[in-house]
C-alpha cells in the first residue's frame, strides 16, 4: 500500500514538472505599446514618419497591441568591454555609451568578435569624436544616437529611441531580433563586478530574454558577456541621463533600437 501511494505521489510530481515546463517553453501573450508596434512591422514597406522620432510626452495615449512572442530568446552579439585592457582610467570609466554602439554596430556588420586592440582603437576614436561634440563623456539616448547617425554614418530612419516602454515592449523587440541599447542608473543593477560602488550612469544593451531573466551584453566588466540581470531589477534601473547625475533615478526610461537595413 505504502509502495503504491509513493509511485501514486511520485507520478503526480512529474505530471506537474511536464505541465510546468510546456508552459515555460510556450509561446507568451504580452501587449506592446503603440511607439513600439512600427517597429515590429516589416522594414518594407518604407516605416511610418513617427518610426523615425521618439515618442512625445504629450502624445495621446493609444491602447497596447497583443503579440505572440517565443518563451526565451537571443540575439548573438559581439562583446566588447568598454576597458577592453582593463585600464578604467578616463576615457574608459565613462565609454559604456560608445562600447555599447560599437557593439550594436558591429552586429550588423556581421562581426562575429572584436578583438581587444580593434575594441580599444574604435572606443578611442568615438569618445574622442564625442568629447569635441557634446563635451561630455556621458551622453543621453539622444546624443548616444548621434554616435551611429553622425559618426558612423546610419540613416536616421533606422535609429529609433522609444521612451517610456516597458518590460514587454523591449522582448518583443528582442523576439523580433534587433538589440536593445538602454540606459540606467548603474549602482541600481546591483552588478557585484562593478568597481566598488559602481557607476552612477551606465549603458548597456540587451540580447536577449528567457523567463524573467533579462540576457545583456554589460560594458561594464569583463564578466558582462551575456549577463543575467532579473527583469524587475534591470526596468527599475533603467533611467535616461539628467543633467545632475545624483539625480539619475529620476531620469526618464528610454531605449534605443536599430533597425536592419
Amino acid at each position: 500500500m505504502i509502495t503504491i501511494l509513493i509511485l501514486l505521489i511520485a507520478a503526480a510530481g512529474g505530471i506537474f514538472y511536464v505541465r510546468h515546463e510546456q508552459r515555460l517553453h510556450q509561446p507568451q501573450q504580452i501587449g506592446v505599446s503603440p511607439s513600439v508596434q512600427d517597429l515590429l512591422e516589416p522594414t518594407h514597406p518604407k516605416p511610418k514618419p513617427e518610426t523615425t522620432a521618439p515618442l512625445s510626452p504629450s502624445q495621446p495615449t493609444v491602447s497596447t497591441k497583443t503579440e505572440t512572442i517565443p518563451a526565451k530568446a537571443f540575439v548573438r552579439v559581439p562583446f566588447i568591454v568598454q576597458a577592453p585592457f582593463s585600464d578604467w582610467a578616463e576615457p574608459y570609466q565613462d565609454a559604456c555609451e560608445e562600447a555599447s554602439v560599437l557593439m550594436v554596430h558591429h552586429f550588423y556588420l556581421g562581426t562575429p568578435q572584436v578583438s581587444k586592440d580593434q575594441a580599444k582603437a574604435e572606443i578611442d576614436a568615438m569618445t574622442t569624436w564625442g568629447m569635441k561634440v557634446f563635451a561630455s563623456s556621458d551622453t543621453t539616448v539622444a546624443q548616444t544616437v548621434k554616435y551611429f547617425t553622425d559618426d558612423l554614418g546610419y540613416d536616421e530612419k533606422r535609429v529609433v529611441v522609444v521612451y517610456d516602454q516597458t518590460i514587454d515592449d523591449m522582448k518583443a523587440i528582442l523576439a523580433k531580433g534587433y538589440p536593445v541599447i538602454v540606459p540606467a542608473a548603474g549602482r541600481e543593477l546591483g552588478n557585484k563586478n562593478f568597481h566598488v560602488p559602481g557607476p552612477l550612469y551606465h549603458m548597456l544593451v540587451l540580447v536577449g530574454y528567457d523567463g524573467d531573466q533579462i540576457i545583456t551584453n554589460d560594458p561594464g566588466t569583463r564578466n558582462g558577456e551575456g549577463f543575467r540581470y532579473n527583469q524587475n531589477v534591470l526596468y527599475a534601473a533603467i533611467h535616461d541621463l539628467t543633467p545632475d547625475k545624483e539625480q539619475i533615478t529620476t531620469g526618464r526610461k528610454a531605449m534605443i533600437v536599430v533597425k536592419p537595413l
